[in-house]
């Protein structure tokens, strides 16, 4: 996405009145490049069957096997089926844990957004709104979704940023490559034609 941006800002601008043209060309950019734009959203969506279903495990433990003892995360997070409102009502020194991990539940819908270089404002905009409203859910959230989705957003954070950089050393090498076989262009000064002495007769 961050290498066929400037193709797509200069697409927006040429076709700015027409949105069907717009949406042809953009195609026609994405075919060239053997881009799928619905690609990024994959990962997010086979997680969302175990992001779901650790939802309703946990949100349903304790009366399903009639205690919570011993279901917590090294001791840190001492109940992962509570949430961070619950938590906060009974004791708010215990609640710190869940509390801390309320912004970074927030932040791991913006962070990816914030290191993609060329994202638009609006976009931006709507990833800082869609993370507060995160907070609202996260709110009411067993502790255990919370750290999955915590640990599995940053290490996909982590996972982006090394692809990136593989990425961008294979371009530049390809450029390297593409410019030591380009054929150089030598610009040659051709001396002034001095008219030939005549012949004396």
């Amino acid at each position: 996405m961050q290498k066929l941006a400037p193709k797509m800002k200069e697409v927006k601008e040429k076709y700015a009145d027409d949105q069907q043209r717009q949406q042809q060309e953009t195609m026609k950019i994405y075919q060239e490049a053997k881009f799928n734009p619905l690609a990024g959203c994959l990962p997010m969506l086979l997680q969302m069957p175990i992001f779901i279903a650790l939802f309703w495990v946990l949100r349903d433990l304790d009366t399903r096997i009639g205690t919570t003892e011993g279901v917590n995360f090294y001791k840190i997070i001492p109940d992962l089926t509570a949430t961070p409102g619950y938590m906060f009502s009974v004791d708010i020194i215990a609640a710190i844990p869940y509390l801390i991990m309320l912004p970074l539940f927030a932040a791991s819908l913006l962070i990816p957004m914030l290191l993609q270089q060329n994202t638009e404002k609006n976009m931006k905009i709507m990833m800082g709104v869609m993370s507060v409203v995160m907070l609202f859910f996260g709110w009411q959230m067993p502790a255990g979704v919370l750290l999955y989705w915590v640990v599995s957003s940053y290490i996909g954070v982590g996972q982006q940023q090394l692809t990136r950089k593989r990425l961008m050393k294979k371009d530049e090498l390809e450029e390297k490559e593409e410019e030591e076989t380009r054929p150089v262009k030598v610009e040659v000064d051709r001396a002034e034609r001095k008219a030939r002495p005549k012949k004396k007769h």
